[in-house]
């Protein structure tokens, strides 16, 4: 009681007085982050948050107790006061609700007292999201080559099989993933080549990240040692205090990507993407496929596809409105710079995921908002091989931005003589069923991008 009287008296000695500077005085700030570990920041350092994210911060010194306001600049940021500790190692306690829209830059808090008011720094951090996560299934054996294949480089190191042959793969949904065998992960989003992993405390597997992962995808090795369903926490290291302030990624099941674990070895020379196990064969949708078959699908990657990033909020400047596009588009570029590129014609194409080579007339078709774009008719294509086909867009040139006050490459709808983005595309194969594929595997015939 005499520490509250104390500073009572103080600040209505500074009002008398005419004094707008604080009477409190902040030592430090803690903060929980995803993985329950407490970080401490001193006064003078800017606090890192991420982006869609409810957090509390406990601000220590003498006289934050008696706060009666806080706020944050800028938009996208709310905060309140949610609690408060009195007396020896005094706090204030402030909730912040930071939206996904909220931009990556730096903001003020100013907490506010009876006479005065002081402030701290927080920066904003960008969230990756994952909008998609697959499997490397293997297909079949075969001789090693240096065929490109759609899905993975066959011939690759991650795909040796017995014998000195090399196995070709096709990405599926993470489910019924064989246990007692080091499979790849493939996950597609934004912010991906800062993907780190937590490791799993039970020993349900073990895993690690692949080199080569980039802005907008990332593979994962992992090996399960047991089967069921199991969750593989990741999420985003920042550059301050590496390993202990995480952030969680959008898009997936809390902070986890929710894999299912068939019980039992599955073999490695067979496709393992069905129900049960079992060394021999291929096995897909929970039935036995015969020794050979077609299996013709889209490539799993369409390339240079330009289009915003969804989990940026579009911002006004100057009247003109301005969204965020992936950052390679501005490469070389920095400060206030703006210049006029021309994007690369769309790559589409077919793969063959069969046991067998394709050597009669099938169809694909690219098509997007109801409209076709492409029609292209396969005369032959090898198992393992992908063909691959051009689009060149009526409009392929655009102006993009970069600014000294944020990061980022930049768009503006508003420029309409140089702007354009991507509607979605839809590629469909052998929608005739001219090749006789069977039921399961005429299911990968169609792909969104």
């Amino acid at each position: 009681m005499k520490d509250i009287l104390c500073k009572i008296l103080l600040g209505a000695t500074l009002v008398l007085l005419g004094g707008s500077s604080a009477w409190a005085s902040i030592d430090s700030i803690i903060v929980p982050n995803p993985l329950g570990i407490a970080s401490t920041f001193r006064s003078n350092e800017n606090v890192p948050v991420p982006q869609r994210t409810q957090m509390a911060m406990e601000v220590y010194g003498f006289g934050t107790d008696l706060a009666v306001d806080v706020d944050v600049s800028g938009s996208g940021v709310s905060s309140s006061i949610s609690d408060r500790k009195h007396g020896n190692g005094s706090y204030l306690k402030i909730s912040l609700n930071i939206s996904s829209s909220a931009d990556a830059t730096v903001r003020t808090v100013t907490i506010k007292y009876p006479a005065g008011q002081d402030t701290f720094k927080i920066k904003i951090e960008r969230v990756g999201t994952i909008s998609n996560i697959e499997y490397e299934q293997p297909v079949f054996p075969m001789a090693n080559t240096n065929v490109v294949g759609t899905l993975g480089r066959v011939g690759s190191s991650d795909g040796i099989s017995g014998g000195g042959l090399r196995t070709a793969t096709r990405l599926v949904p993470a489910e019924d993933v064989p246990q007692d065998e080091k499979i790849t992960l493939v996950l597609t989003g934004t912010k991906l080549n800062d993907v780190r992993i937590i490791p799993d405390s039970r020993d349900n597997y073990t895993a690690r990240v692949l080199p080569g992962a980039t802005e907008t995808r990332c593979r994962i090795e992992v090996e399960f040692n047991r089967g069921g369903r199991f969750p593989i926490r990741v999420y985003s290291t920042e550059r301050k205090n590496v390993g202990a302030y995480s952030f969680a990624y959008e898009g997936v099941s809390r902070d986890s990507l929710e894999v299912t674990v068939r019980s039992g070895g599955g073999g490695s020379s067979g496709n393992t993407g069905g129900g049960g196990g079992g060394t021999g064969g291929i096995i897909s949708g929970g039935g036995q496929q015969p020794a050979t078959f077609v299996d013709v699908a889209p490539r799993a990657n369409m390339v240079n596809v330009f289009r915003r990033l969804s989990n940026f909020a579009p911002f006004e400047l100057n009247g003109l409105t301005f969204v965020r596009v992936e950052d390679r588009w501005c490469a070389g570029m920095n400060g206030n710079d703006a210049k006029i590129i021309t994007v690369p014609d769309l790559i589409w194409g077919v793969s063959n995921f069969g046991t067998q080579n394709v050597a009669q007339n099938f169809s694909a078709v690219l098509t997007s908002s109801g409209r076709t774009l492409d029609t292209k008719t396969i005369s032959s294509l090898y198992q393992g091989a992908t063909q691959d086909f051009t689009f060149r867009r009526q409009q392929s040139t655009v102006r993009v931005r970069t600014r000294s006050d944020r990061q980022g490459c930049f768009i503006s709808p508003d420029d309409a003589d140089n702007y354009f983005e991507d509607s979605p595309f839809t590629v469909v194969v052998d929608s005739a069923n001219a090749l006789g594929e069977n039921q399961n595997n005429r299911a990968n015939n169609n792909r969104n991008y």
